[in-house]
């Protein structure tokens, strides 16, 4: 390696390499734009993928919350109108 210095410039060289160390062109080759192709389809499927999850997610904590709340409903009803309360919870399809 020689360093030399030219109006305020450093200037390294390495000249133990015949070629360059990195290839600094901006040309695609197919290979690369297949990768980049597959890459992409892989991505917008996993996206699907996660927006599914996310979907059902939500759902399972709408049901969650609904049969949280009948619950509180059934244990704070008297005795009395149990039988009314567990029919329209049937009807509701929270109890089967």
């Amino acid at each position: 390696m020689s360093t030399s210095r030219a109006a305020d410039e450093i200037r390294i060289e390495d000249r133990r390499r015949s070629e360059p160390a990195w290839d600094w062109s901006a040309e695609w080759d197919g290979e690369r734009e297949r990768q980049v192709a597959e890459l992409e389809t892989a991505l917008s499927d996993l996206g699907a993928k996660v927006a599914a999850v996310q979907g059902q997610l939500e759902r399972t904590r709408s049901r969650e919350r609904e049969l949280s709340e009948a619950l509180t409903e059934l244990a704070r009803t008297p005795l009395r109108r149990r039988r009314r309360l567990i029919a329209a919870l049937r009807a509701r399809g929270l109890l089967s």
